[in-house]
């Protein structure tokens, strides 16, 4: 590029953008403790990186989610900071596949490479799993756990995913009972 601003405004924005999407998956040993606790008692949550769709929402592609059931966790060493945990879950199933439009979640056929990461264990993300608070609400799970950050500026879950309208799935009924006794 010819002009220095234009190549320097280019780099900053790529760096933010990346920045913008990453995964909070480490954590202390207190919250990964407070983590699996939350979660035993509250397994479904929504996995959706609403920082990525907003990103990836600008080439018109469907912002995707997952509402899942977790069904057994660990808790391992970070991968990149040995002073930290991750909470890896090691079974879940995903209940339904969900488009995000203006924070609602609507179901949708999944897409094979959005489910590919549930085939195998995988670490949670603190700021891009929602869990579901009174009748409506949502909280990503690191305000679940009480764990202090800077506040995420992304679309966000305004709702959780409301029972009558998912498709048939065996866990069905199972998340009904959950969601009516979250009201």
């Amino acid at each position: 590029m010819k002009n220095p601003i234009l190549l320097l405004s280019f780099l900053i924005f790529t760096q933010i953008s990346s920045v913008k999407a990453d995964s909070w998956d480490c954590m202390s040993r207190d919250e990964a403790n407070s983590l699996v606790a939350y979660l035993k008692d509250n397994p479904f949550v929504f996995d959706y990186c609403d920082c990525c769709d907003d990103i990836t929402g600008e080439n018109d592609d469907k912002p995707m989610g997952q509402l899942i059931k977790i069904e057994k966790m660990e808790i391992v060493a970070c991968s990149y900071d040995a002073t930290q945990f991750s909470v890896r879950i090691t079974k879940s199933t995903v209940v339904s596949s969900l488009y995000v439009f203006y924070g609602i979640a609507n179901p949708a056929e999944s897409r094979p490479d959005d489910l590919e990461k549930y085939d195998k264990p995988w670490n949670i993300s603190l700021n891009y799993c929602f869990a579901m608070i009174g009748e409506t609400s949502t909280m990503r799970l690191y305000q679940m756990i009480g764990t202090e950050a800077e506040a995420v500026e992304c679309s966000g879950l305004s709702e959780f995913p409301i029972p009558k309208n998912l498709f048939e799935h065996p866990l069905k009924k199972v998340y009904t009972v959950f969601y009516e006794s979250h009201k």
